[in-house]
C-alpha cells in the first residue's frame, strides 16, 4: 500500500542524495530529517533515511541491543486514519504467515509516541530488482530476468498456499540481496482469504487496489471478487514483461490510460516487442498474461515449473542465485537513474486522496542551450563547406553526410564522410545530434605551415606556385 523511493546513503543536505537517488520534496525531506536521532519507544533510534513517498518513510534504525533494522513509519496524520492503519499494519501479518525466506520478515510493530503507526523489518543488502533494471539501460538480460522471477514465484506459491494474494507485484517490490536471494516486498495490500471470511474485508467490490502498469485486467476493473491466485500470476508476468523490455504490457500518457487498457485491451505479445528473446520464455509470458483468467498459468507453482523448464532448454542451466550474486556485483552503485515507468498505485477513496510518490523531477533540455548547440553546429558547418570550396574550387562530387561532434576541430581533423555523432551537453543531460549535407570528395586538408627553416631553403620562398586558375600547389620538397 506504500509507495516508496529508495534513498540510499542520504545525507540530508539540500535536495540532492549523494550516490544519484532521485531528490524528495523539500517538505518530505524536512519532515523525514526531523525523526533522525529520535527513539521510538524506547528502542528504535532512527539513523538514516533509506525511502520516503507519500504515505510513508523507510529509516535505518538501530535496536537498543546495537541490532540494525528498518523501520517504515506511517506519516501522521494516516495513523489517525483507523483503516488506513490497519491496513498498514496487516502487511506484517500478512507477510509473517507466508513463512518463506524469500519474504522480508517483520519483527515488530507498534504506535510512535506521535500518533504514527511503524512496523520494524529486517534490513536488506542489496538493491531493487527496479533499480537494477534502470542501472542497466531499463532492461536485464533474459537469463537475468528469468532467474529472478522463477524465485519470485516459488514465494507467492508459498503465499497462495497460505491463501496470501500479494496484489501489489512489481519490479520495485521485489529485493535482490547481495547473495543472489531475491525478496518480496510490501504485503501491504496482501489479501488475506481467512481474514476475509471472517468479516475483515480488506477490500470492496468497485475498488482498485495496486499499481496501474501492473494490474491484471479483473484488478484494473475493480472485480475484487474476481480477483485470485492468476491475477497475481498476471503480476508476474507484466513484471517479467517490463524487466526485458523496459516497457509496461501497455503504454500510455497516465496511470488512467494505462489502467483503462489493462482493464479493456489483451497484452501485447512479447515476442513482437523483443523479437530475439527465446521463444520457450516468450511462451511462458505470453500465457501469463492471457486476458481471461482461465487461458493463464492455474498457478504460480504451475507456470515456476514452466519457467524453469524453459530457463534450462535456452540457457543450458537452472536459474542461479550465484549467477544473480555476480550479476549484482557488476552494477554500479553510484548511477543516476532516471524513473523506467510509472508505478504509482491506486487504492481506496481512503488513501488516494494522499499525495502518491512522484518519480522525481525530470531533467527537462535547456531551450538556449539547445537554441547554442545548434546554432554553434550551424556556423562550425558553415565554416567547414567554405574551407572545401577555397581549397577544392568548385569540383562537383557526391552527396556524402557530415556529422558535427561537440568539439570544434581544426581544418587538417574534418571529415568528409562519417556516421552521426552524439553530442552530449553535460549541464542538462541532453543529447545533440546535428546532421547536415555537404559537398567533398576526400578530406579537406589545410595547407602545412612553413618553417622559417623551410622558408629559407632555395626555391621555397614561396613554398607554393600558382596554376593559371590562381590556386597554390605547395611544393613537396620545401616540407
Amino acid at each position: 500500500m506504500l509507495e516508496l523511493r529508495r534513498i540510499s546513503d542520504w545525507n540530508g543536505d539540500g535536495d540532492e542524495p549523494r550516490d544519484g537517488v532521485l531528490p524528495m520534496s523539500v517538505e518530505l525531506n524536512m519532515r523525514a530529517r526531523a525523526r533522525l536521532g529520535t527513539t521510538l519507544r524506547g528502542k528504535y533510534t532512527l539513523e538514516r533515511v533509506l525511502g520516503a513517498g507519500g504515505m510513508a518513510v523507510v529509516y535505518k534504525a538501530v535496536h537498543r541491543n546495537r541490532a540494525e533494522f528498518a523501520v517504515k513509519m506511517l506519516l501522521p496524520e494516516l495513523s489517525h486514519d483507523e483503516e488506513v492503519r490497519g491496513r498498514f499494519l496487516r502487511e506484517g501479518y500478512a507477510a509473517n504467515s507466508v513463512k518463506h525466506e524469500g519474504v522480508v520478515a517483520i519483527v515488530d510493530d507498534d504506535i510512535a509516541e506521535d500518533g504514527a503507526a511503524f512496523i520494524v523489518m529486517e534490513l536488506l543488502d542489496g538493491m531493487s530488482v527496479e533499480e537494477l533494471a534502470q542501472k542497466h539501460g531499463g532492461r536485464v538480460p533474459p537469463r537475468v530476468a528469468s532467474a529472478i522471477v522463477c524465485q519470485v514465484l516459488e514465494v507467492i506459491a508459498a503465499a497462495h498456499d497460505k491463501g496470501i494474494l500479494h496484489r501489489d507485484l512489481k519490479p520495485a517490490n521485489l529485493f535482490l540481496l547481495r547473495g543472489g536471494r531475491v525478496k518480496v516486498l510490501d504485503f501491504g495490500i496482501a489479501r488475506v482469504r481467512d481474514l476475509a471470511s471472517k468479516g475483515v474485508h480488506a477490500t470492496q467490490t468497485g475498488t482498485s487496489f495496486g499499481t496501474p502498469a501492473f494490474m491484471s485486467p479483473e484488478q484494473a476493473r475493480g472485480k475484487t471478487k474476481e480477483i485470485d491466485e492468476r491475477s497475481d500470476v498476471w503480476a508476474i508476468g507484466a513484471t517479467l514483461f517490463t524487466l526485458l523490455t523496459g516497457m509496461c504490457v501497455h503504454d500510455g500518457e497516465s496511470s488512467n490510460e494505462i489502467m483503462v487498457k489493462a482493464a479493456t485491451e489483451p497484452a501485447r505479445r512479447i515476442g513482437v516487442i523483443v523479437p530475439g528473446l527465446p521463444s520457450p520464455v516468450a511462451a511462458v509470458i505470453d500465457r501469463a498474461l492471457a486476458f481471461v483468467p482461465a487461458q493463464r498459468w492455474e498457478s504460480a507453482a504451475a507456470m515456476r515449473e514452466a519457467l524453469v523448464r524453459a530457463h534450462i532448454e535456452c540457457f543450458g542451466a537452472p536459474p542461479s542465485e550465484v549467477e544473480l550474486a555476480a550479476f549484482l556485483d557488476q552494477t554500479p552503485r553510484a548511477v543516476i537513474s532516471k524513473p523506467m515507468i510509472d508505478t504509482r498505485r491506486v487504492d481506496d477513496a481512503a488513501t488516494t486522496a494522499i499525495p502518491v510518490a512522484t518519480e522525481g523531477p525530470k531533467k527537462t533540455l535547456n531551450r538556449g542551450v539547445l537554441m547554442a548547440a545548434l546554432s554553434g553546429g550551424a556556423a562550425l558547418i558553415v565554416g567547414l563547406v567554405m574551407i572545401a570550396a577555397f581549397t577544392h574550387g568548385a569540383r562537383t562530387a557526391p552527396t556524402t553526410t557530415t556529422a558535427v561532434t561537440g568539439v570544434l576541430a581544426t581544418a587538417s581533423e574534418a571529415p568528409t564522410t562519417s556516421k552521426p555523432v552524439e553530442t552530449r551537453q553535460t549541464a542538462t543531460n541532453a543529447t545533440v545530434t546535428i546532421t547536415t549535407t555537404a559537398t567533398a570528395t576526400h578530406k579537406v586538408i589545410a595547407p602545412p605551415k612553413p618553417s622559417a627553416t623551410v622558408l629559407s631553403k632555395p626555391g621555397c620562398d614561396p613554398a607554393y606556385t600558382l596554376d593559371k586558375n590562381g590556386e597554390k600547389h605547395f611544393k613537396p620538397e620545401c616540407f
